[in-house]
């Protein structure tokens, strides 16, 4: 039985692209400025900057008005290699408490290899009863994001998950699968079941095709998303993130399953229901 665990669960959103993050300098500006505006900032969450333009030391600043548009501008430009928003001044449980908010970017710094992108965490508790119009926010910022970096995949959950890190998702840390080893074939594997999932052209392909999945997958809601030149679908779970069962994880990771990663007794069904959080 999933226990009541929300004061230290984070929703958690990542989005991963096999592009170059860096030529996407504006959408990277527009997520940070939307994911503060929109969703930290109503928070009352006092956070900071956290930069490094290339070939330069990182910096700390707090966010505001001016700070922000003198980041904003450079990050629009691709003059930053790594940037953050958080409470803390270090993105690393390592100082003290985890962070209650973290904004953050991944690009290829130390993993050239490995699938760049974008991650938010933010503290369940501090969202409160404000979670329906958290979400409708959250989830516009995330399907305009991935559109923006021409993205192959991306998700939404309530987990311990924490931005910032750089780690697998819940599922890929269950098979205790390497994120550098598996990023790379993001775009044939997804990342496992959530209450939010985004699928990009080639797990639709293996799925059976665009039409087949928006009629089988077990859902609450199917979205169809304009991305470029591909398909991609958004499949959400339930009305609100606090509703997901652990039946519902469980039939849509059996329905996933031919585009999840893992082999042999890996790729065999393995329920979720110890991530569900019950209120």
């Amino acid at each position: 039985m999933a226990q009541n665990t929300i004061g230290r669960q984070n929703v958690y959103m990542e989005i991963a692209t096999l592009e170059n993050i860096y030529h996407f300098g504006i959408a990277l500006r527009d997520f940070f400025q939307r994911a503060y505006l929109d969703l930290i900032f109503p928070l009352g969450v006092r956070v900071n900057l956290l930069s490094k333009l290339f070939y330069r030391k990182p910096g700390c600043c707090l966010m505001n008005r001016h700070n922000w548009l003198d980041v904003g501008r450079r990050l629009a430009s691709g003059e930053i290699e790594e940037l953050s928003l958080s409470n803390n001044k270090l993105v690393s449980p390592s100082c003290g408490d985890d962070p209650a908010v973290v904004a953050a970017l991944r690009g290829p710094k130390g993993f050239p290899y490995c699938a760049n992108g974008v991650e938010l965490s933010i503290r369940r508790d501090l969202i409160g009863d404000n979670m329906g119009v958290f979400q409708e926010r959250l989830l516009e910022i995330t399907l305009d994001t991935f559109k923006s970096l021409k993205a192959v995949s991306g998700y939404i959950t309530i987990d311990n998950m924490q931005a910032g890190m750089r780690s697998a998702s819940p599922f890929e840390q269950r098979l205790k699968l390497d994120y550098q080893k598996v990023s790379w074939n993001f775009r044939n594997n997804f990342r496992g079941a959530y209450w939010g999932n985004i699928l990009s052209t080639e797990h639709i392909k293996k799925l059976g095709g665009l039409e087949k999945v928006k009629s089988k997958a077990p859902a609450y809601r199917i979205a169809e998303m304009g991305h470029g030149d591909s398909n991609a679908v958004f499949i959400q779970l339930s009305p609100g993130m606090d509703m997901v069962s652990p039946r519902q994880l469980e039939e849509l990771q059996q329905y996933l399953q031919p585009i999840l990663p893992g082999t042999g007794k890996e790729r065999k069904f393995q329920p979720f229901g110890w991530r569900v959080i019950n209120r």
